[in-house]
């Protein structure tokens, strides 16, 4: 297994386990069960263990198995892009947050099937009880799954093109959601810039080094970009430092400007080896 592999494996696991619990507790009783007394006795135990079997086996174990299938369909088209000395590619957290509501839709199909089957001709008693229990509640729940699961399949296709490729002569960056690849030489790289911290999105401060490539086209790329699959961001930094002949500039902290290159930077010497571990 990978570094962060098993980690991804309980937040997969996690994730729909957790999930389909939610599920559970926010779909309303349209009537009270002691309103169809027959009907409850006869179908509230087996709504029980399908439940149970959904939330406790089949939800997690589809989670893991879409999660390996995506884990797998991400390397082999890594293995595609060309020899690289060094690939980053999404982790595989980010292939387990893509594979969450896929495994349960799936799964939610799967057991509507199996109940079908197992009931035969009472199949359709049955679903006037769901009627009279739960209403239209539940078409809306599998619905937004439904939605949320097409939304996770876009958010993978996206993750499957997301990559930055270094070689002898380039660095090539697919950035998340781009539809292009750049690519540019060592020489054009402007400026390799550092801190200790940096500047989110939110506004607020973040203790954790990235590193900021500018470009003489004006355009960047963070490390930020590949959150969780950078134990080597030094090695990246320095390596593209030795290629280029640009020192590293360390800073006080990374702020929007600087990790958006706007703010010309004056050259500054490489940080020492053990200030980014």
């Amino acid at each position: 297994m990978q570094p962060g592999d098993i980690a991804a494996l309980l937040l997969a696991v996690a994730g729909s386990v957790i999930t389909s619990w939610l599920t559970g507790k926010l779909l309303p009783l349209d009537k009270p069960a002691t309103e169809t007394p027959q009907l409850t006795a006869k179908y509230q135990t087996l709504e029980m263990w399908v439940g149970l079997i959904w939330l406790i086996l089949l939800a997690p174990a589809a989670s893991v198995v879409i999660w390996r299938f995506l884990v797998r369909l991400g390397s082999t088209h890594a293995s595609k892009l060309g020899e690289a000395l060094i690939l980053l590619v999404p982790s595989g957290i980010e292939w387990a947050l893509a594979a969450v509501f896929p495994a349960m839709t799936l799964t939610v199909l799967l057991m509507w099937l199996c109940v079908r089957i197992y009931l035969g001709r009472q199949y359709a008693e049955y679903r006037r009880y769901e009627q009279i229990r739960w209403g239209a509640s539940r078409i809306w729940i599998w619905s937004l799954f439904a939605i949320l699961a097409g939304l996770s399949l876009l958010f993978a296709v996206a993750l499957l093109d997301t990559y930055v490729l270094v070689t002898n002569e380039r660095i090539r960056i697919n950035p998340f959601f781009s539809r292009t690849e750049r690519s540019y030489l060592y020489q054009e790289v402007r400026d390799i810039r550092t801190a200790a911290s940096w500047i989110a999105l939110a506004g607020n401060e973040v203790e954790n080094r990235e590193y900021v490539l500018c470009f003489k086209d004006g355009l960047s790329w963070s490390t930020d970009s590949h959150p969780g699959v950078l134990p080597d961001k030094l090695r990246l930094a320095q390596f593209i430092s030795e290629q280029s002949g640009v020192p590293i500039t360390e800073l006080s902290v990374l702020s929007r400007k600087d990790q958006s290159c706007e703010s010309a930077l004056p050259p500054a010497k490489a940080p020492p080896r053990g200030a980014a571990q």
